[in-house]
């Protein structure tokens, strides 16, 4: 499958992203939006966009890379500097950054002439806590969000009142170090209590990253979000 580069214009920023080559823009009739983690790039998840492209050939998928330099790799990029780790800064970055990648995806969907529920977002660590963090805030729910080694960082207890629900599918490694399994369990947890459809999958023994287990529970997931009416 042949790749390019792409890039996208927006309030004097420029979002650079990859995708398929020669797009078929006529018969797209699904998108599935590829969220880069911290310190990654856009082309960072295109191995798994070829894996996945074969089962879903009218989807297009899409890989940003946000403009941020990571503030540890200056080869990489960031959605949001780490800091401390506090919850203040997570919260404040993940809304800024989310800002911006709102604008990308409705421009992409209108381009595209594709419905919210036809739009998968997928993310990677902190590409998940965008996945999450956008995804919970749409008026128009998406028909998934798939996310891999993240969590959840700026719960809002008046989003469940305000938005309508979309379905989930969180995967995440039992020995990952990065971010441990138990902040996975409560991002669950947070979700199912405020009534949210979740499947989560814990993978023994996988540390911060994505195996084949994963990549096949990430397929059959896109595929029933994307056949559900």
């Amino acid at each position: 499958m042949a790749w390019q580069v792409c890039y996208f214009l927006y309030d004097f920023e420029i979002m650079k992203f990859y995708t398929a080559s020669n797009p078929p823009l006529q018969n797209v009739s699904s998108l599935v939006f590829m969220l880069h983690g911290w310190g990654a790039n856009g082309s960072d998840l295109v191995s798994i966009a070829e894996i996945w492209q074969p089962y879903l050939p009218d989807t297009y998928f899409i890989c940003p890379e946000v403009p941020e330099i990571c503030d540890a790799n200056p080869m990489g990029f960031q959605w949001f500097g780490l800091g401390d780790w506090s919850p203040h800064l997570f919260r404040e970055g993940a809304k800024k950054a989310r800002e911006n990648l709102d604008v990308f995806i409705k421009q992409q969907m209108t381009l595209l002439k594709v419905n919210a529920d036809k739009v998968v977002l997928m993310g990677f660590s902190q590409g998940m806590m965008m996945a999450l963090s956008l995804g919970l805030r749409q008026e128009k729910p998406f028909a998934g969000i798939l996310g891999y080694s993240g969590c959840l960082v700026d719960e809002d207890e008046n989003l469940p009142l305000k938005y309508p629900k979309t379905a989930f599918c969180l995967i995440h490694g039992k020995s990952d170090s990065v971010i441990p399994v138990m902040r996975h369990e409560n991002t669950v947890e947070w979700l199912s209590k405020h009534q949210y459809q979740v499947e989560s999958f814990v993978v023994p023994g996988l540390a911060h990253g994505i195996e084949q287990q994963g990549l096949i529970k990430g397929l059959n997931f896109i595929r029933a979000s994307l056949d559900r009416e």
